[in-house]
């Protein structure tokens, strides 16, 4: 096989191109060579000529499994070429990747698969990469075996309904396991290492070119250091862009963003009952009118802002038509810096965003009430279907 042979040929139905893409840009990321249909066969190019010459040329083919691949015509030769190069699995040409629920049968049933069903972005691209490698020997070095484990070390909760979505506390300094979703102002992205527990928020990541681009373009924005708000988890924090700087680190470039405290995120006034609803009500009924599009009470007659839940619609539909692994970790992030940050909550407890299907997402989102005198906030859930507007 020719060293400029592509590592991955990446075999979907058109219905998972989100999932191909996504796919093969981590493997890309992780520095593979992938071949993609939606990516490299360009216009005037011959469908059936390029799909052949892909699975042929590819060192290894991926399928992305779905019922909607299964029931295709067009991807059984791809992964049957790959299958019968290697019939017995000792050379690893046949790679599923399941990434909705489906079950493969025959021939396809007998190749082990990468499961990315239920798991969240993190977790599938941890999956993915693992999957693909050759050995499993681990990325960083296993603990010594001899060391005693230090009484306030994070051992993992029980991932049940009522298990928390925060992340253990984090020591100054020390890195999260996998990457973490921010919001800086207007822009979403992953960082590796975020430290927030000091006066200087210092945060840092290898960053795409478009993100490179925007973090300078807000350090050159104006005089000084510019104001910006981040989110992250439950946290919502106003400060000031301190310094902005690139470093080589193992062959590639980190960015490091150092943002100095400022006062707490402005909140709205505290928000009063109404009409025989609490204040909380209030932002319950908003979030449902916000989301599932459900009447507010008529009650509330001309005062309907005061159930306005502080979310930015617009923003937040955005969010829900990202491709469906961005689409969660982003919604949160704008749903806490609307209820959290406006001052209408005091932690989203759960949030859990179903794929797109036609129109449609199922949500489910749970809440830590605001601290209200003499009101025990408990917890608040809802759940429905939001739907594409227009």
């Amino acid at each position: 096989m020719d060293a400029a042979d592509p590592a991955f040929f990446v075999s979907y139905n058109s219905v998972d191109r989100t999932w191909a893409e996504w796919i093969a840009w981590q493997l890309e990321e992780a520095g593979y060579s992938t071949v993609l249909q939606a990516w490299d066969f360009t216009p005037g190019s011959n469908f059936v000529v390029e799909m052949d010459r892909a699975s042929k040329l590819a060192q290894r083919t991926i399928a992305v499994l779905s019922p909607d691949y299964l029931a295709a015509t067009y991807p059984q030769p791809e992964w049957g070429a790959a299958f019968a190069e290697d019939p017995q699995g000792l050379k690893r040409k046949l790679i599923p990747v399941r990434v909705t629920e489906c079950k493969p049968e025959g021939l396809l049933a007998q190749i082990v698969h990468i499961d990315l069903v239920g798991l969240d972005a993190d977790a599938a691209r941890v999956q993915l990469l693992e999957g693909v490698r050759e050995r499993a020997k681990p990325l960083e070095a296993p603990p010594f075996p001899g060391a005693a484990p230090h009484a306030d070390s994070y051992a993992p909760s029980f991932p049940g309904d009522d298990a928390p979505l925060q992340a253990p506390p984090q020591k100054r300094g020390e890195p999260r396991p996998g990457q973490i979703w921010v919001k800086l102002n207007e822009l979403v992205f992953q960082v590796d290492e975020l430290d927030d527990a000091g006066t200087q928020i210092v945060i840092k990541g290898h960053f795409d070119a478009e993100t490179a681009r925007w973090l300078e373009a807000l350090r050159s924005s104006r005089f000084g250091s510019p104001r910006v708000r981040l989110i992250h988890g439950n946290r919502v924090l106003d400060g000031q862009l301190a310094a902005l700087r690139t470093t080589m680190r193992t062959g590639t470039t980190e960015t490091t963003i150092q943002i100095d405290r400022a006062e707490p995120a402005g909140r709205d006034p505290l928000r009063a009952g109404t009409t025989g609803l609490t204040a909380d009500d209030l932002v319950e009924v908003g979030l449902r009118n916000l989301l599932f599009g459900e009447p507010l009470p008529s009650s509330l007659g001309m005062l309907e802002s005061m159930a306005d839940p502080g979310v930015d619609k617009e923003a937040l539909a955005r969010a829900f038509t990202r491709p469906d692994a961005e689409a969660g970790p982003v919604a949160r992030l704008v749903l806490a810096e609307g209820l959290i940050g406006g001052g209408n909550a005091g932690a989203i407890t759960r949030f859990e965003l179903s794929p797109l299907r036609g129109d449609v997402r199922l949500v489910v989102l749970e809440w830590e009430p605001r601290l209200y005198t003499n009101v025990d906030p408990g917890r608040r859930r809802i759940e429905g279907a939001w739907r594409l507007p227009g």
